[in-house]
């Protein structure tokens, strides 16, 4: 259900690729990962290229006093 509301705020999604997740992911904006022993790597890689890319991936779809500095 958090993936699916994520989508229609138009935000990212990081998860994993199994159960029915791919199929409730609509765009380009998300990330899927395989469940292996590189996991947590993978995941924090995925939260960088995010933070990295943020204005492709969010845009000015949070609240204009959020600052993505200020949480790093």
């Amino acid at each position: 259900m958090t993936c699916i509301e994520a989508t229609a705020m138009g935000l990212p999604v990081i998860a994993t690729n199994d159960g029915g997740i791919p199929e409730t992911l609509v765009g380009q904006k998300h990330i899927l990962l395989d469940k292996n022993d590189n996991l947590v790597s993978e995941l924090a890689q995925a939260i960088l290229k995010i933070k990295k890319n943020y204005n492709s991936y969010i845009g000015n779809k949070l609240d204009p006093r959020f600052n993505i500095e200020s949480y790093s």
